[in-house]
């Protein structure tokens, strides 16, 4: 299976930053659609209850039906509210991650690939100058 997506193994505050990053993309969008979902389920299962709310008469099937759908709504907002705090401390765990990552990168990591990097470019240009001819002369015989 080829790796389409490099993974940054340089380096390990480069992955906790770039983990942290994909964490907390991941958390907000699970977010959305979490409140998307279980908002179209409160909405729709509210209509149906507020239908049989308005009927005078309704069945013994009817009442057990207005209950379960009642039930329903009860867990479907705790289990929202669950999942927004699970939610919340997987976001808080990315934000974490993300900011020691990118820190550390930044201030411990790159600062030392600098200078690498500018040891590099001098000895590149000694190496690249051009040498003083010698002032003697070997004689041919």
């Amino acid at each position: 299976m080829d790796n389409k997506i490099p993974l940054p193994t340089d380096n390990i505050y480069k992955f906790y930053a770039l983990f942290g990053l994909l964490l907390l993309v991941t958390s907000i969008a699970s977010f959305i659609y979490l409140h998307q979902t279980t908002n179209a389920l409160l909405f729709e299962t509210e209509i149906i209850v507020e239908e049989l709310n308005d009927k005078k008469d309704i069945s013994l099937n009817e009442a057990r039906r207005q209950s379960f759908l009642q039930h329903r709504i009860d867990i479907a907002k705790k289990d929202r509210d669950f999942y927004n705090n699970g939610l919340a401390v997987l976001l808080v765990i990315s934000a974490v991650a993300m900011i020691y990552g990118f820190s550390q990168w930044h201030y411990v990591v790159q600062p030392k690939q600098d200078k690498l990097l500018d040891f590099q470019i001098q000895k590149a240009e000694q190496e690249l100058k051009p040498r003083p001819k010698s002032h003697f002369r070997v004689q041919k015989r």
